[in-house]
């Protein structure tokens, strides 16, 4: 290990000139280090592989290559040293100057060595939008290799596969204000920044707000004003369009670093942040988070976190569930993690789970949407599967929206509907008096929303088929009834709940959601 290097000492990095910065991004983008390339020259497919063992030859082939992105691959992303005179063959003193002026490179001069304190890559915060942002964090290892124990205050990396998810769960859309809380790197921050007017990001570490500083100057970011707080502290009186927050949920019974630290039941800092939004969003607003949580006391857990926003009756609410797990897998789990304290934490998180009467561990995205007006609040529990954006939030609010606008009955008859393309119908036949019969039809939704998939009785069959032209509901319920297809007791308002259930899980659509 390099006797100048301390990861946990020194507070890497510092605020430089503006020129500096300028002038570090320039040889970056110059050398083409973009999260594609990077993949690419490592034979992965997903940054976050960047740790894998299997990169071990694509590594030596970079110690071997003299180009500069084989260099910053090798110095910022695997945390490899490299031979002064590599840099120095590449550089010019303006820029190595000014590598060393922002505290990316250090140098050990008795062993000719150059070092990064840090890890820095470069990642598509938000996937689509064609932009890329370069983020420091704490290095995993130190120079020679061998892992790094993470420090209280450690500064978790952006491009791991949670934080990733997170991300493509924000808006595209614009947003005058936007609150970041639990920042981290700033990754959030900074890619909210490019449809925000302003955006203010809030960590309790200071260290983190540093990372999160140093990153804001190096992507050139002005509309970004990071704070160090807890929480709400540092903007109270202040309220904004759009709160996102990817706070520490790991249970945790012992002392653990900031960024994974949820207390005992991975709640602690949810339950606060929560419980701060109905006094911080505007209306109209949205606020984004994503983590661990539980269904207890006998409550799911979107229902205990509207007790904790006081009621957030004007508040809409979607909870898309990940992977639910009882709380015995779930303590195995915890206690697996736990390296020589593995039956300790199982039994102290048994005796936490019957206390709370804990029915499942529950991990997703809570998103909610406060009313422009107030009316009715909804609250949805959906299935949070591959390829869920924040899109599907947006659907299923405004399918809310019309909902909730007066004679939703009425008008699901008179409204046009038609079946999504992407509609699918599962029929399971069973042998009956020596031929198949149909016995259960299950449909899959389009998917608009969120993935549904639910069993149906065969006249709801009929009433599908009906609306593959585009019919209004009238129309169809109508022609079923002169062919004797609507069971006994449905009538119109009856029909009426099946289409709006139907259209919910984007099993008909609308044709003019207007």
């Amino acid at each position: 290990m390099m006797d100048d290097y301390d990861a946990s000492g020194k507070v890497p990095l510092n605020l430089g000139a503006p020129e500096d910065f300028r002038r570090v991004a320039g040889i970056l983008r110059d050398a083409g280090f973009t999260e594609q390339a990077i993949c690419t020259r490592l034979g992965i497919e997903e940054l976050h592989r960047i740790d894998s063992p299997f990169i071990a030859k694509a590594a030596k082939d970079l110690e071997e290559a003299r180009d500069p992105l084989a260099s910053w691959i090798l110095l910022f992303v695997l945390g490899r040293p490299l031979h002064r005179s590599r840099l120095e063959s590449m550089l010019s003193r303006e820029e190595l100057a000014a590598l060393r002026a922002l505290d990316l490179l250090r140098l050990d001069a008795a062993r000719e060595l150059c070092v990064a304190p840090v890890r820095l890559v470069s990642l598509a915060a938000i996937p689509g939008s064609g932009g890329e942002l370069l983020i420091a964090s704490d290095r995993g290892n130190h120079p020679d290799g061998t892992p790094l124990r993470p420090f209280p205050d450690f500064v978790f990396s952006a491009h791991n596969p949670l934080t990733r998810q997170f991300l493509s769960l924000l808006p595209a859309g614009p947003a005058a204000t936007v609150l970041d809380l639990c920042t981290g790197t700033g990754v959030a921050a900074l890619a909210a920044a490019s449809s925000a007017e302003r955006v203010v990001a809030v960590d309790i570490a200071a260290r983190s707000a540093h990372f999160a500083a140093f990153n804001r100057l190096l992507n050139g970011v002005g509309n970004v004003e990071i704070m160090t707080g807890d929480l709400y502290e540092p903007v109270a009186g202040m309220s904004f369009d759009r709160i996102i927050a990817h706070p520490p949920y790991v249970p945790s019974f012992y002392d653990a670093p900031i960024y994974r630290n949820g207390g005992d039941t991975g709640e602690k800092v949810v339950r606060r942040i929560l419980q701060g939004i109905p006094e911080h969003l505007n209306r109209g607003g949205t606020f984004h988070t994503l983590g661990i949580a539980m269904d207890a006391e006998g409550k799911l857990f979107e229902e205990r976190a509207r007790e904790w926003m006081g009621g957030g009756q004007d508040i809409d609410l979607i909870f898309a569930l990940r992977e639910p797990k009882a709380p015995e897998e779930f303590g195995r789990l915890l206690g697996s993690r736990s390296v020589g304290a593995e039956l300790q934490v199982y039994e102290r998180w048994m005796q936490l789970a019957r206390s709370m009467r804990i029915e499942n561990v529950v991990y997703g995205a809570l998103v909610g949407h406060r009313h422009p007006v107030p009316r009715k609040a909804q609250t949805r529990r959906v299935q949070f599967g591959s390829g869920v954006d924040a899109r599907n939030f947006e659907r299923l609010f405004g399918w809310f929206d019309w909902l909730e606008a007066p004679g939703a009955a009425e008008r699901i008859l008179e409204v046009r509907l038609r079946m999504p393309p992407e509609l699918k119908l599962e029929v399971t036949y069973g042998a009956a008096g020596g031929e198949l019969q149909p016995e259960q039809f299950h449909v899959v939704g389009g998917g608009a929303t969120f993935p549904t998939k639910v069993q149906v009785d065969a006249w709801v069959v009929s009433v599908l088929v009906g609306f593959a032209s585009g019919k209004r509901g009238l129309e169809v319920y109508a022609d079923l009834s002169d062919r004797g297809k609507v069971p006994p007791g449905g009538g119109k308002a009856e029909f009426a709940e099946l289409l709006l259930w139907l259209v919910e899980r984007d099993i008909l659509r609308l044709e003019d959601p207007q």
